[in-house]
């Protein structure tokens, strides 16, 4: 028990003095750990979201039209020509094995591919062949390289047989 105006031991200023000191020291630990952690997490992610190739996650845009030349059952043309409205139209990233994204035409036959980055695409849609391949489908193809981030790049139009 101690009485007013009682000076501490030697021991006890001492031991006040580690036990505050190990307080400051922990306190430093946490924020220090606490601020590496956030900053570690925060480059985790800018470096998982900045990717250069091509792809989704840019303001660039393909854009293009797909023309149906009309043919009968005998693949003779029977000349009936027109821009096709809701046509699957597919669009390979770089040199990607499959298609990455699909679309579907517009009421003009217009399709649009939107958000790329720059980099090597391949636009396609399917077209009918003649039964004498022994194929049913074949793919018409267009690759184009996106240079400029934000333009739009207008494709001829990709001729297809039905």
């Amino acid at each position: 028990m101690r009485f007013a105006g009682q000076k501490h031991t030697y021991l006890e200023l001492k031991s006040f003095k580690t036990n505050n000191q190990t307080r400051i020291k922990n306190k430093f630990m946490r924020n220090l750990f606490s601020v590496l952690t956030l900053t570690v997490s925060g480059l985790a992610m800018v470096l998982s979201s900045c990717s250069n190739g091509p792809g989704p996650g840019g303001k660039a845009t393909i854009t293009g039209k797909i023309y149906v030349q009309d043919y009968n059952a005998l693949c003779v043309a029977t000349g009936v020509e027109y821009y096709k409205p809701d046509e699957e139209v597919y669009i390979i990233f770089g040199d990607d094995a499959s298609y990455g994204e699909r679309v579907r035409t517009g009421p003009d036959g217009t399709y649009m591919f939107q958000y790329l980055r720059p980099g090597k695409y391949t636009v396609y849609a399917y077209s009918d062949v003649c039964p004498i391949t022994g194929a049913s489908v074949e793919a018409v193809t267009q690759t184009i390289e996106v240079t400029d981030k934000k333009g739009t790049v207008v494709l001829p139009d990709i001729v297809v047989k039905k």
